[in-house]
C-alpha cells in the first residue's frame, strides 16, 4: 500500500518498528515540519492507529499537526481561516502555517468575543500581506454560539477549505471545567486543521 501511494513521488521512506504507534510516531518527528494524521475514529473502524489521539499528539509533537477529516484526499489550502488569539500557540500556528498561506486565494482571520483582538490582528495580517497574503480580519461578537461554531459557521460561509488555529492555550483544568474550542475543533470539523501548542 505504501509503495502504490508514493509511486510518483521523488522520493519517500518507509519506517517501522515494535513498539506503539504513538511512541514510535513522536520518536519519528524530531525533523519533521508537519505531521499529518486523520480525525478521531469513532471506534466503528478496526484500526492499528486509532490510538493516535490528536490530542495528544498536539502536546508532544513539537511540530504542526494537520488533521484532515476522514475520506479527504488532498488539503488544497485555497481559502484558509486563522483563529486568531494574540496568544503563543495562534503565533505559532500561524509562523507553521505559512507555506498554506502563501499559497492561498484568500485568508481570513476572524477574532470572536467582545474583547476581539483587532489591533494584533490588524498587526499580523499587515506583516503577512507584505510577504504577498492576502488577509481580511473578520470580528465576530460573541453571540448565542460557542466560538468554535462560530469559527466554523464563518469557514462554511467564506467557503474555506483549511482552519488554523493554536491548540490547547489554558491549563487543562480550565479547558476540563469550561470546555475547549480546541477539543470542539478536533471533534467536529468538516475541514481539515493545520494546529500548532
Amino acid at each position: 500500500m505504501f509503495r502504490k501511494e508514493t509511486e510518483n513521488l521523488e522520493r519517500a521512506e518507509y519506517y517501522s518498528a515494535a513498539m506503539g504507534p504513538q511512541a514510535f510516531l513522536i520518536e519519528q518527528t524530531r525533523t519533521a515540519d508537519l505531521v499529518v494524521c486523520n480525525r478521531p475514529y469513532d471506534g466503528t473502524i478496526d484500526a492499528w492507529f486509532s490510538d493516535l489521539s490528536p490530542g495528544t499528539l498536539l502536546m508532544r509533537l513539537g511540530c504542526p499537526l494537520l488533521i484532515a477529516p476522514l475520506g479527504l484526499d488532498a488539503v488544497a489550502g485555497r481559502r484558509i481561516v486563522v483563529a486568531w488569539k494574540d496568544t503563543r500557540e495562534a503565533r505559532r500556528a500561524v509562523r507553521d502555517s505559512q507555506p498554506f498561506l502563501r499559497k492561498a486565494e484568500a485568508v481570513f482571520f476572524v477574532v470572536v468575543g467582545p474583547d476581539t483582538e483587532a489591533d494584533s490582528a490588524k498587526d499580523i495580517t499587515a506583516s503577512l500581506t507584505q510577504k504577498g497574503v492576502c488577509c481580511k480580519i473578520v470580528a465576530i461578537s460573541k453571540g448565542r454560539l460557542r466560538v468554535s461554531a462560530e469559527i466554523l459557521k464563518l469557514a462554511a460561509d467564506e467557503g474555506a477549505d483549511l482552519l488554523v488555529t493554536g491548540a490547547y492555550g489554558h491549563a487543562r483544568l480550565h479547558e476540563f471545567i469550561y470546555g475547549s474550542v480546541t477539543r470542539d475543533l478536533l471533534d467536529t470539523s468538516p475541514i481539515s486543521c493545520l494546529m500548532a501548542h
